[in-house]
């Protein structure tokens, strides 16, 4: 959820997204229930660009998940200078071991990693076919979107230690806490406030399988 201060507030008027955004969303999700949705959002005087993201998860979808993400942080790069406000069920990282630093579901341990990262890495995707690809490529597409290179700012780190993470979806197995969804800014976008609503995880005897996130923000000249 988002909103903004009642300043900033007018009527919220849904455009036709970008050109090029438009193009990456398509690419992305040709043949798949899994999108990339986008908008431009007028605020009296105020423009605001922002994308909806839900990435398939890699189990049963491969390096779909990774084409989708591929797709989005293009979008991203094509939007560049604009105020941005990207938000969704990324279903990644797998998890994060401390301060900033991701893990995706290709990486291995710490041990390993140095010597596996370059590994052929073959998954396949809903239709059975296989592809393949380096572990390090996967690991690096998640990445990006927490790392100073995107010139993106994770809204729940705004007012809390960067790196930290509260679970958003619990799945089965030995260690079920994931931190899947995730509201990221560009610059101009000042972050008021954010939560995550674990109320309506079903978790927490909520309606989802995924935890909310609530995020106000400012626009910023």
């Amino acid at each position: 959820m988002l909103e903004s201060l009642p300043s900033r507030t007018g009527t919220a008027t849904r455009t036709r997204v970008a050109r090029a955004h438009r193009a990456a969303c398509r690419r992305a999700t040709s043949e798949r229930s899994e999108r990339l949705v986008g908008a431009r959002i007028e605020l009296g005087n105020e423009r605001l660009a922002a994308i909806c993201v839900h990435a398939p998860n890699g189990s049963g979808n491969g390096w779909d998940k990774i084409h989708v993400l591929r797709a989005l942080s293009g979008a991203t790069q094509q939007l560049a200078g604009e105020r941005l406000v990207i938000g969704g069920d990324f279903n990644e990282p797998r998890y994060f071991p401390g301060i900033v630093a991701v893990r995706s579901f290709a990486w291995t341990d710490e041990e390993t990693w140095a010597r596996r990262q370059n590994d052929a890495w073959t998954r396949k995707n809903a239709k059975g076919e296989s592809e393949t690809a380096s572990r390090a490529s996967w690991d690096d597409a998640v990445r990006w979107f927490f790392e100073p290179r995107s010139e993106l700012r994770h809204a729940y780190w705004e007012h809390r230690e960067t790196g930290s993470m509260e679970p958003t979806h619990w799945s089965r197995g030995a260690s079920p806490e994931r931190w899947f969804d995730h509201v990221f800014v560009s610059k101009r976008v000042h972050v008021r406030s954010s939560r995550y609503l674990h109320e309506l995880n079903r978790h927490s005897g909520g309606p989802s399988d995924h935890s909310g996130f609530y995020v106000q923000l400012e626009l910023l000249d």
